[in-house]
């Protein structure tokens, strides 16, 4: 663990200082540092949860399942943080603010990172260091300087996710998820949700109506669910894509500057479309009835 230690010899036992004189019992030695804190998870579900109290950082660890054990450390005393899940299904649970951001390092498995308080900033794909990683985030503001890849997102009551501003960030799950007062925030940025044909028509009705409560308020885009900072201080909404693509279906949101002119005229979106050589799109009509779908129930008060 990180952080400043003084050494004090329980025994004599024959221990020497660097010119080698015998060095007594109780003697204390020079207080040295610790830089850098980790922690190395087992084969099995582990589970890791930080939070502070009275200045310390509390690290409640369980490996595969056993008694948990808890560390403690000064918060002054420590600046870095990295646990290694390992294989398994692990989980980080954050519900303290700290002044560093920890490294999760989950490994193989269908992991968990939970986010239930502070303000953090993360400049690299969470998913990088997880094979399939579930993002949830509640009480919490988690800004992305990055794309990320994820297996699923849930914002809860509290919670808001930032896509920072610049173009050319994707934010790419599987599943999302929008409760309470939760709040994505895309900026300039995009969205894709990679779901099935099966569920590609609810995830579609529940990304139009994200939209439409950030959209449909005064002032513009200040609502809870989807929204865009850029769209708000542009006063332009969203252009939305729905794809299709072999053997999965993709919903793609993007605010687009001439957006206002689609949402009036649904069809003119198809212009926008892209042909994908690899899987082509679904038929002219369909594209149509979705655009026309999403655009009512945007514009929709």
């Amino acid at each position: 663990m990180a952080g400043n230690y003084t050494l004090v010899l329980s025994g004599a036992a024959g221990i020497t200082d660097l010119v080698g004189n015998l060095l007594a019992a109780g003697t204390t030695a020079e207080l040295f540092t610790v830089s850098t804190t980790s922690l190395s998870g087992s084969i099995g579900n582990d589970r890791y949860v930080l939070s502070t109290s009275n200045g310390s950082l509390l690290i409640e660890e369980t490996l595969s399942g056993a008694a948990a054990h808890t560390y403690s450390v000064p918060l002054d005393q420590i600046s870095s943080l990295r646990l290694d899940g390992g294989s398994g299904d692990d989980t980080l649970i954050l519900n303290s603010a700290l002044p560093f951001t920890p490294v999760f390092d989950a490994g193989t498995g269908n992991d968990a990172y939970q986010i239930n308080a502070g303000s953090w900033s993360f400049s690299d794909d969470l998913s990088a260091a997880s094979e399939r990683l579930d993002l949830s985030i509640a009480n919490a503001a988690v800004s992305f300087a990055s794309s990320q890849q994820l297996q699923s997102l849930s914002i809860g009551a509290g919670g808001r996710v930032n896509l920072l501003p610049g173009g050319g960030r994707t934010l790419r799950a599987t599943a999302l998820d929008l409760s309470g007062n939760g709040t994505l925030d895309l900026a300039d940025n995009d969205l894709i949700l990679q779901g099935t044909e099966a569920n590609r028509q609810e995830m579609l009705e529940a990304i139009t109506a994200a939209i439409r409560s950030a959209r449909n308020v005064s002032p513009r885009w200040s609502g809870n669910g989807i929204t865009s900072s850029a769209a708000a201080s542009k006063h332009i909404p969203y252009r939305i894509f729905s794809l299709t693509s072999h053997p999965t279906s993709t919903v793609s949101t993007r605010p687009n500057a001439n957006a206002e002119k689609m949402i009036s005229k649904p069809i003119s979106i198809l212009s926008q479309l892209r042909r994908s050589p690899a899987s082509g799109w679904p038929p002219t009509s369909a594209v149509v009835s979705w655009m026309a779908a999403i655009s009512a129930g945007i514009s929709k008060g």
